[in-house]
């Protein structure tokens, strides 16, 4: 045998994969590498470890079993060889060493053949039956460890001593053991036959040794021949018993296959009788006055039948529609009226054209927004007057303050022109006069100018009370007051105008499209507006009553349907001969006869199949000839005797035999499983005709 390949899943520090060379294979490795645990895991592959190899040692030293654990603690404690045995089958050996349990499996048809290579208790002897050796002998022969090429010691190192001591004396390595050595060889050449230099004490060609060697083969091929011939006789005597046997078997089973063939027969004529009363039974339970229908009423009473219920229901909805359609109806004239009498007080002389509706719209819009921006540049002044009137008092307010002003120069002007006259005179009287003139003229001049100035603050009074009334503080304002009130002013009458020529615009449009008439252009408008919502919903109210009477309508002519599917269907049921005011009666009263209608007809349809059945199953023959075959049949059956029991034993001539060659061979078993068979050779073949020929019976041979 051979290893092919290792694949070492954990055994001490190895793990991995290791393939071998069909002839020599060399490991090598630096020390430590693992060529030893390598070594070991091959011997414990063959012959895994011993009881006492598992168990820890009295002094506590871990057992050998313990020692190889896997270094690493994630690896499992086992290995995968496939191995090559003498015969060249490759076997599959997959070893589990924690449970220390091996598997072993022909690798090429996955066969389990572990049960082969287990020893007693938990050991395996996968060696054993691969090499031929058992444990010891095969660490003795096939193993040679490190220690066995170290330095001699012990009894080696004495025999080599003795060895150097003869060496030194004689000169010879071996001394007198020499010619012990030579005598000795002179007594096998002459007394055994056997020489040592020919092939390492091999026998002497014509010796005594090579004459007991030659007897030796020549009597272990007569034995072997003998046995050969034994043992084809055996069997040829075996084959010989179990053939009458099967003889008698073969015989046995054909009287039983008769046997049970004839009762077959009994059993199917016995069927074939019962089946025909039966048939006959049914073809007979035929309806004398059987049940029809018409052709094609049912389906059509059906089809009638589905319609009434189809314009039943529809009629039953279409008028729950209708009512409530009345209802809504009623509301719908009530504000139909309502509405048409508004028509009539908003538009007296009739439905305006509704063509001018858009315009009519704009063009009202336009004057409510013109009469806003009017009512908007006119609202009512601090003193209540309108914009006008208030321009109109602030226009005379400017005129009066402008009198006053041209009136308080001309008297600023006056009084200045009496000063300066009253000075003058006053100086002319001074030098004419004299002192006292001058004094009477200046006092004549201080009183022309009291009387200025006192002209001057009655017309700044004046101007004051004229500012105001006119509600500012200063003649710019005024002014200012005045420019605005003016503008205000321009723009409403602006306004008013544009409002006149919308007011006019819009009236002509209300004249072309017969509004309503009346003063007012807007309140035209409105009830020109009012008028057409009103026509248009009185429109929408007559097309609402318009689909009112077309749903009224509708179910009316549901109603009608449905009186003529009644009509239809009462016209199909009197034709089955049913004639009932009550619709739900008749149906009920036609299914019962549509009913036994169908029961008569399968009822004649399985009588005719059962005749039908009967002709083809007789033959057209009548029952007494079926009875009549049966009971034929019985009598046969009952005529024939049951078969003998097949005997088990062996013919007497083949027993015969057997004790024969019992007696010839005491010592050799003569079971079957012993005998090998073969063709025998010439001279076996003619004795065995001899021994047959005076021992058998003819029947045997």
């Amino acid at each position: 045998m051979r290893f092919i390949a290792v694949e070492c899943e954990g055994f001490g520090r190895l793990h991995g994969r290791f393939e071998f060379a069909p002839g020599l294979t060399v490991v090598t490795g630096p020390n430590e590498a693992g060529k030893s645990t390598l070594h070991e895991l091959l011997y414990r592959l063959l012959y895994g470890f011993q009881a006492q190899e598992r168990r820890r040692g009295k002094d506590g030293r871990l057992s050998p079993w313990e020692a190889r654990r896997p270094w690493d603690a994630g690896c499992r404690y086992g290995a995968v060889a496939l191995i090559a045995d003498r015969a060249g089958r490759e076997l599959r050996v997959e070893w589990d060493f924690e449970k220390h349990r091996v598997r072993v499996l022909d690798a090429r048809t996955g066969t389990d053949l572990s049960k082969h290579f287990r020893g007693k208790g938990r050991d395996v002897v996968l060696g054993n039956f691969l090499l031929g050796l058992g444990r010891e002998e095969f660490r003795q022969v096939c193993c040679l460890a490190q220690g066995d090429v170290d330095p001699p010691s012990g009894a080696a190192v004495k025999e080599l001593g003795e060895r150097l001591r003869a060496l030194v004396e004689s000169g010879s390595e071996s001394g007198s053991v020499a010619a012990a050595v030579e005598r000795l060889e002179r007594a096998a050449r002459e007394r055994l036959g056997v020489d040592r230099r020919s092939r390492d004490w091999g026998p002497l060609s014509g010796g005594r040794w090579d004459r007991l060697l030659a007897r030796e083969r020549q009597v272990l091929a007569e034995l072997e021949r003998a046995e050969t011939e034994r043992a084809a006789v055996a069997a040829l005597v075996l084959d010989l018993a179990e053939l009458d046997q099967r003889r008698e078997r073969l015989a046995a089973s054909v009287e039983a296959e008769r046997q049970r063939h004839l009762a077959l027969r009994v059993a199917q004529a016995s069927a074939r009788l019962d089946r025909a009363r039966a048939l006959a039974e049914r073809a007979a339970a035929r309806p004398e006055r059987p049940v029809a229908l018409p052709s094609g009423l049912t389906e059509r009473v059906a089809r009638l039948v589905a319609e009434l219920e189809n314009a039943e229901r529809a009629h039953q909805e279409s008028e729950e529609r209708a009512r409530r359609e009345r209802e809504r109806g009623s509301l719908l004239e009530t504000e139909l009226d309502q509405r048409q009498r508004e028509l009539a007080a908003v538009a007296p002389d009739g439905e305006p054209s509704a063509a001018g509706r858009k315009r009519v719209a704009e063009l009202a819009a336009r004057v409510e927004a013109r009469r806003r921006e009017v009512a908007e540049a006119d609202p009512a002044s601090a003193a209540g007057g309108t914009a006008r009137a208030r321009a109109e008092r602030l226009r005379a307010a400017r005129e009066h303050l402008r009198d006053l002003e041209r009136s308080a120069q001309i008297a600023a002007r006056g009084a200045l022109f009496a000063i300066l006259a009253a000075l003058g005179s006053g100086l002319a009287l001074a030098v004419a006069v004299g002192t006292a003139a001058a004094i009477a003229g200046a006092l004549v001049a201080g009183a022309a100018a009291a009387l200025a100035l006192r002209r001057r603050a009655q017309v700044r009074r004046a101007i004051a009370r004229t500012l105001g009334e006119a509600g500012v503080a200063s003649p710019a304002l005024l002014e200012d007051e005045l420019v605005a009130a003016e503008a205000e002013l321009a723009a409403r009458e602006r306004s008013e105008q544009l409002l006149a020529s919308d007011e006019q615009e819009l009236a002509r449009c209300l004249d072309e499209h017969g509004a309503p008439a009346g003063p007012e252009p807007l309140a035209r408008a409105h009830a020109y507006l009012r008028a057409l919502e009103l026509a248009e919903r009185i429109a929408a109210l007559r097309a609402e009553l318009a689909r009112v009477h077309e749903v009224t309508a509708a179910a009316e002519r549901a109603s009608t349907r449905c009186e003529q599917a009644r009509s239809a269907l009462a016209a199909a049921l009197a034709e089955a001969g049913i004639a009932d005011r009550d619709l739900r009666a008749a149906i009920r009263r036609f299914d019962e006869v549509r009913e036994q209608a169908e029961r008569d007809a399968r009822a004649v349809e399985l009588a005719e199949r059962a005749g039908a059945e009967l002709r083809a199953l007789t033959a057209g023959r009548p029952l007494a000839d079926l009875e009549r075959e049966r009971a034929a049949l019985a009598r046969q059956s009952g005529a024939i005797a049951t078969p003998a029991n097949s005997q088990n034993s062996a013919s007497p001539g083949s027993t015969h035999m057997l004790n024969w060659i019992s007696s010839r061979w005491p010592s050799r078993a003569t079971s079957r499983a012993s005998c090998r068979p073969g063709r025998l050779p010439a001279s076996s073949r003619q004795a065995w005709r001899k021994v047959t020929a005076s021992t058998l019976p003819t029947r045997a041979r």
